[in-house]
């Protein structure tokens, strides 16, 4: 296991599908269930196509991954969703908002 940052942000397809299929639909949660990884750090772990995150409050789930060289190392991205809500703090720090983004989560 290792430590990662994990990082949130709707991507341009994800609102798409979300607004012309719905949430439900196969597009949309092949989308919000994939999460993106460095090239180096998939290495390293033996990761090929799924991966466990796992939140500093023990809570985990198993989402498909994406291998990439355009997302910094010790840096997971998951558009946001329902494996990515499951992830984040609930805390708001006041704002009345979580961070989606710089959550240490455990890969």
């Amino acid at each position: 296991m290792q430590e990662f940052i994990l990082n949130t942000e709707r991507k341009t397809s994800q609102a798409m599908y979300m607004e012309g299929y719905g949430k439900f639909s196969p597009e949309y949660l092949r989308i919000v269930s994939t999460a993106e990884m460095n090239l180096e750090d998939a290495k390293v772990l033996g990761i090929r196509d799924r991966v466990k995150l796992m939140s500093r409050d023990g809570v985990s789930v198993i989402v498909n991954v994406k291998v990439t060289d355009g997302i910094p190392r010790g840096t997971i991205f998951l558009p946001p969703g329902p494996w990515a809500n499951v992830l984040i703090t609930e805390g708001t720090d006041a704002i009345g908002v979580p961070s989606f983004r710089n959550e240490k989560n455990i890969c």
